[in-house]
């Protein structure tokens, strides 16, 4: 069959050789179409290419029954039966009847992809760079019933809090989430400093309730006068000067007075030992290194420690 260009507009042209090419594909299929087919039966629409889908990796499984999309439209092709496993909230979502080819989820991408990556049996977990992030997943957990992922998570919340520069805000979060240990830790951290931690703002504080709050000051206030009574009653004689009170004692209270009772200074060995010898008596450096002193120094700190173990915030 001899097939001659017609002579035409650049549009004929063009839509003569989109029938060429459809010819010569029907030709192959033994579906020849005749010349009188040409230009009704061959479109000069420019033909559409619809592009693959893009999946989040690592979860793009070519053999996923299930798409998530999480709420800034970040696609994930993965198993349904592991997700009906892992968490009721998920089965639910699933089990709904939807109009799209994919299942909405009302979590952000970074949030949902660190939910499965403890779904799935992945080594390698997703990394928080901030007490935050791993917050946000927290609570996607809880949302979402995702009980693998409790236990894991809830170990780094607490290496955040331990390494966390404001007590005041670790303890907040401790509180609001019911993180005991943390809790503690928090505010023995608390009472042991005299800095303003509330510039700026503690904004996690807006998630506590002004008794618990009220209660965390009170605590406070009661173990500094129970830890400043204990260096008050710390005592040892002196040969020289021990009516009504030796004067080292004199020294050392003028030195730690205003200072917080848990400052390492109040129980240093070396304090004691300066306001001996700056007590103005001759006779306080002689009985620093005695066998009552060493006792008296160390049921300071021993006081001390066992006052501020004594929290319990829960």
């Amino acid at each position: 069959m001899d097939l001659q260009l017609p002579s035409q507009s650049a549009s004929d042209r063009l839509g003569y050789l989109r029938w060429l090419i459809t010819f010569s594909l029907r030709e192959f299929e033994n579906q020849v179409p005749t010349w009188s087919a040409w230009p009704s039966q061959v479109s000069a629409d420019p033909v559409k290419v619809t592009p693959a889908r893009a999946f989040r990796n690592p979860f793009a499984f070519d053999d996923g029954d299930i798409i998530l999309r999480s709420s800034d439209s970040v696609e994930f092709k993965v198993h349904s039966l592991l997700l009906r496993l892992a968490s009721p909230t998920f089965a639910a979502l699933i089990g709904t009847q939807r109009n799209e080819d994919y299942v909405s989820v009302p979590l952000r991408r970074r949030v949902l992809e660190a939910l499965l990556r403890y779904i799935y049996p992945m080594e390698e977990k997703s990394q928080f760079n901030s007490v935050g992030n791993i917050l946000d997943v927290y609570n996607g957990a809880i949302d979402f019933q995702v009980a693998c992922a409790k236990a894991p998570l809830l170990l780094g919340i607490k290496d955040f809090l331990s390494r966390e520069s404001n007590p005041l805000r670790a303890w907040a979060i401790a509180e609001h989430y019911d993180i005991r240990e943390s809790k503690n830790e928090a505010a023995r951290q608390f009472i042991q400093t005299d800095e303003d931690l509330l510039s700026p703002a503690v904004r996690e504080l807006q998630d506590i309730p002004a008794l618990r709050y009220n209660l965390l000051l009170t605590v406070k206030r009661d173990i500094l006068l129970r830890a400043r009574a204990a260096v008050l009653n710390v005592i040892w004689g002196c040969p020289s000067c021990s009516r009504p009170s030796p004067k080292w004692k004199a020294a050392y209270l003028t030195r730690v007075s205003g200072q917080n009772p848990f400052t390492p200074e109040i129980i240093q060995d070396s304090t004691f030992e300066l306001c001996c010898h700056t007590g103005g008596c001759l006779g306080c450096p002689g009985t620093f290194h005695s066998l009552d002193a060493q006792n008296a120094r160390q049921r300071l700190k021993s006081n001390l420690t066992s006052i501020l173990d004594g929290v319990d915030m829960n």
